[in-house]
């Protein structure tokens, strides 16, 4: 191999230049470059032709990609198409849309290219390459992304693209959730499974069909390795414990604060507070004999025999109670009903007849009238609400039109509530009105305002009704 120190030369050819590495020893003198993407978009070129060069001998290949950017020494790589990893170098520029390539190429308008430049590679002084880890991209439908988060604007965050399987039934399943159509979301696998029959069982709640619930399986021992049992029975656990063998078991009866004892004789003490008072005072009792209690039973088997001569006490003076009809009280009596009959005849006129009328006309011209109603006649609760006893009444009548001295109230709510009067946010509370209605005597004068209120802190807001008619 021939080589120079220099790039002197002859005409415009090329030579290799060497340079001294030991004693005796020469090499070629490099420049070590890489290839780097001007821009990770693809380009599709406009169109690839060859052109006959100024000697007439020689054809260069121009190709049009709109506004390349490029320069002479650039390289083109193909990564789609027929010319997929073919690479051209820029050996000239036409213009901002055409190049001219080092090499024929097939037509490239069916293939797609990157734009790269060549870059002299970076050592230390150990000679190792220096490289800096630049952005993470990949690839969006067709389109180079870079990862970016965006703390500011959230929306422009490009995260890395993951995606995970599962091996369903032997099929590769992508793990998605989709909201659309929630049937189609496969989750990953995740629980706890048990061997149930040889066989891997995921633990599981079915609340719609208990059937299908698979609990962990949950199994006690004794100290010597037997299997305990345990029955449920409607949801209840029933538990049977043992009294005999070396470890009987023992249990304690309480009430959650109380503990049930056994003395010594193995009785337990408890005791009925009012039973064994009774039994104290039975105690204390002095019961007759068995020869007096038989002497009584014989004495009153003879007075149960109607046949038998029974024994009466004749007194020469048998008292009367008190109060009882004497000769001189029923004299009273017929006195007294004369007087009755006196006066029974006094009535019978007709002067005292017509008293009576006239007395009659008196109390029948005092009868009470109904002189106002509430304002909207009705209050149907659900359109109006009744407040609560925290809030201000609810006014049923502005004004009165006359002194009031009774008011009958109808409703079929039911509640507690009051009867008001007074200015607004100035009512005094006049009378807590009947359950399921009645009369109520009051004296409202007349220009009062009447308001109303629920005698509980709640709202009635039912479907009910209240009317009031207020006499005079």
């Amino acid at each position: 191999m021939k080589g120079f120190t220099s790039q002197e030369k002859l005409n415009d050819q090329y030579y290799a230049t060497f340079l001294p590495v030991g004693s005796g020893k020469v090499a070629i003198d490099m420049a070590p470059k890489a290839l780097f993407p001007i821009s990770l978009t693809a380009e599709t070129p406009v169109s690839s032709r060859l052109a006959r060069g100024t000697d007439g001998n020689k054809s260069k290949q121009l190709i049009e990609v709109t506004a390349h950017g490029m320069r002479e020494g650039d390289v083109l790589r193909f990564i789609t198409g027929p010319l997929i990893n073919t690479e051209s170098v820029v050996v000239g520029v036409i213009d901002a849309n055409t190049l001219v390539l080092g090499n024929i190429i097939a037509d490239a308008t069916t293939s797609t290219c990157l734009k790269m430049r060549h870059v002299t590679l970076t050592l230390d002084e150990n000679g190792s390459l220096v490289t800096t880890s630049g952005p993470i991209q990949y690839i969006l439908d067709s389109v180079a992304e870079q990862v970016e988060e965006d703390t500011v604007t959230p929306a422009n965050n490009r995260a890395l693209p993951t995606r995970s399987f599962v091996n369903v039934d032997g099929v590769q399943e992508e793990v998605k959730i989709d909201t659309a159509t929630p049937a189609n979301t496969q989750p990953m696998p995740s629980g706890l499974f048990f061997m149930r029959d040889g066989i891997a069982t995921p633990v599981a709640k079915d609340t719609v069909t208990p059937g299908n619930t698979r609990p962990i399986p949950m199994e006690l021992v004794s100290t010597t390795g037997v299997e305990a049992t345990f029955n449920v029975t409607t949801g209840d656990l029933n538990i049977q414990t043992s009294h005999t063998g070396i470890s009987p078991d023992s249990i304690q009866i309480g009430d959650g604060t109380n503990l049930m004892a056994v003395n010594a004789s193995l009785q337990a003490e408890v005791h009925d507070t009012d039973a064994n008072a009774a039994l104290v005072t039975l105690n204390a009792k002095d019961f007759a004999t068995q020869t007096t209690l038989a002497a009584l039973l014989t004495e009153l088997e003879l007075k149960a025999d109607l046949t038998e001569t029974q024994p009466v006490s004749i007194a020469a003076s048998i008292p009367l109670p008190t109060g009882a009809s004497t000769e001189a009280k029923q004299d009273t009596i017929i006195a007294n009903q004369g007087t009755a009959q006196t006066r029974l005849d006094l009535l019978a006129t007709e002067a005292k007849q017509d008293d009576i009328i006239t007395e009659l006309q008196t109390l029948n011209a005092n009868a009470l009238d109904i002189l106002d109603q509430i304002d909207a006649t009705i209050i149907d609760t659900s359109v109006t609400n009744i407040p609560a006893s925290a809030s201000l009444p609810l006014q049923l009548v502005a004004s009165t039109v006359a002194d009031i001295k009774k008011i009958l109230v109808i409703e079929d709510i039911g509640e507690f509530m009051g009867l008001y009067t007074g200015a607004a946010s100035s009512e005094v509370l006049k009378a807590v009105l009947p359950l399921g209605g009645g009369e109520v005597e009051m004296l409202i004068p007349s220009g009062t305002r009447v308001s109303i209120r629920h005698m509980k802190n709640s709202v009635i807001n039912g479907n009910s009704n209240l009317a009031i008619n207020f006499l005079g």
